[in-house]
């Protein structure tokens, strides 16, 4: 099962950002369409993106190149290991896993990584000890609006959080390697002459 990875290029334009302490909560929808043929390509930009299809009443995910019926979550486990087996009557079911804080889908009788809700805590003080538990897994940090990761045994910021990309300051040689997550986009940018749009492969859920 897809683990997230420590660089921070592999593609996910799906961020979603959690400020909620509820790690259980289902993600948000993303977009609404009328049909299934109005759904845009699920590419690695879209990868955890969540569209309602109105004809059917129901949610799609884009996962791993496809769209993917996506039901509410039907059990909350620690591990990856206590995962049920992914069998064709829970197809499109959710589960969520508590120990990294990642949701998977059922899908082809396989549980699919789809991504994770970023635990919110009011400073950095407030962030558990970087131990293995924690490498890996973002953390969002509200009194320095930004995205904090745990690598090294260390919390480093990732990324600043600012709503609109009109909040975004000029990226001059001073701000070189700088990074932003803008909100209302869902885009991830960093400075390098000019921003430039990246992203990285876990969800941050409004």
């Amino acid at each position: 099962m897809k683990k997230l990875s420590i660089l921070l290029m592999m593609a996910s334009a799906a961020l979603l950002f959690s400020c909620s302490s509820d790690s259980g909560s289902k993600p948000t929808t993303d977009s609404n369409v009328e049909s299934l043929e109005d759904l845009p390509n699920c590419s690695k930009n879209r990868e955890g993106e969540k569209s309602m299809v109105a004809e059917e009443g129901r949610e799609y995910i884009c996962v791993d190149g496809e769209w993917i019926r996506y039901s509410s979550i039907v059990d909350t486990v620690e591990t990856e290991d206590d995962l049920p087996a992914c069998r064709p009557k829970f197809e499109g079911d959710t589960a969520y896993v508590s120990d990294t804080t990642s949701y998977f889908v059922c899908h082809n009788e396989r549980w699919r990584w789809a991504g994770y809700v970023m635990q919110t805590y009011p400073t950095a003080d407030d962030l558990p000890n970087c131990t293995n538990k924690y490498v890996g897994i973002p953390a969002y940090v509200e009194a320095d609006e930004a995205v904090y990761m745990c690598e090294s045994r260390k919390w480093r910021v990732i990324a600043t959080v600012i709503a609109t990309e009109d909040d975004l300051p000029n990226c001059t040689d001073k701000r070189y390697g700088e990074k932003y997550y803008i909100q209302d986009t869902k885009q991830y940018l960093y400075c390098d002459g000019r921003w430039q749009d990246t992203s990285f492969d876990f969800n941050l859920d409004d």
